[in-house]
């Protein structure tokens, strides 16, 4: 399914603080309240920090033979990650999850904007 991770709008929507560029265009209801949507095989994890990067705690990982599942914690909410070929391991601890501008949206009250 779809991670949905809690954002707040400050020109711009933000996640824990950061500053996060979607492939949304308009302007959402700012008194709606705010997500950014992002499917796992998408987001991907970083040791260090960069643009579109959140902090995040990796807490799980699970090997399925062609992919790794990874689980974070970001905020108050749990993401995944669906990492496939990978060459380096990831372990649980400190991250960062980058969420490519291009294949995450703006939800505002659980409706894309556009």
């Amino acid at each position: 399914g779809m991670n949905f991770l809690d954002s707040q709008w400050a020109g711009t929507a933000e996640v824990e603080g950061v500053p996060i560029i979607t492939s949304s265009t308009q302007q959402p209801d700012a008194s709606a309240p705010l997500t950014v949507g992002i499917r796992p095989e998408y987001l991907q994890v970083h040791a260090t920090p960069g643009p579109n990067r959140v902090p995040a705690i990796v807490t799980a990982t699970q090997d399925q033979g062609t992919q790794l599942m990874v689980q974070l914690r970001i905020g108050k909410r749990t993401a995944w990650s669906r990492i496939r070929n990978t060459r380096e391991p990831v372990g649980t601890g400190p991250a960062f999850a980058y969420l490519p501008p291009e294949k995450c949206a703006l939800y505002a009250d659980d409706r894309r904007v556009a």
